[in-house]
């Protein structure tokens, strides 16, 4: 099971209601460059520029993350798989959940506890492995074991580790 970094279902959410919004506001700004009335030039110029900001922003982004995006992690029968490598389930003491403040904002982690000399196996796909919406989702290796930054798929997260009866505890 892949975890992402964004649902498919919020992006599609924001498609639904910014691609309305946007042909609107299109529509508006063909409309008043019909009118002959030079003040409403000047309108039709605002409102064309608002729509092809909002059209790049809030529609273009979300068709780019929603073709192109790699999970963060990937869970299966025989262990989890990330940009740092794959590990089985038998090389993992335990997974805890933790959550620190940093800069007036939420971090959750999944610390996957590793077994002493456990080395990652090498992994054939592409994972998140940088910055997803603003958030960085870069694994890492630490002092603990395999730390893996959730914070908007952490119920995603939980859920899958959960269908594997491997509940993240709390930490």
């Amino acid at each position: 099971m892949m975890v992402y970094a964004e649902s498919r279902r919020s992006l599609l959410v924001v498609l639904v209601i910014c691609v309305p919004v946007t042909l609107g506001a299109l529509f508006y700004g063909v409309y008043l460059l019909t009118d002959s009335s030079p003040r409403d030039v000047k309108g039709a110029v605002v409102v064309l520029g608002s729509a092809a900001v909002i059209g790049g922003m809030f529609i273009v982004m979300p068709l780019r993350i929603l073709r192109h995006q790699d999970p963060i992690f990937l869970l299966d029968d025989q262990g989890v798989e990330c940009a740092r490598g794959r590990f089985l389930w038998q090389d993992i003491r335990e997974i805890v959940e933790t959550t620190e403040w940093k800069d007036g904002g939420r971090i959750r982690t999944l610390v996957f506890v590793l077994k002493e000399a456990t080395t990652p196996q090498p992994v054939e796909r592409a994972y998140a492995d940088g910055t997803v919406g603003g958030v960085v989702y870069r694994p890492r290796l630490g002092e603990h074991g395999l730390e893996i930054t959730v914070n908007s798929c952490a119920k995603r997260a939980r859920s899958a580790l959960a269908s594997y009866n491997h509940p993240p505890v709390p930490g």
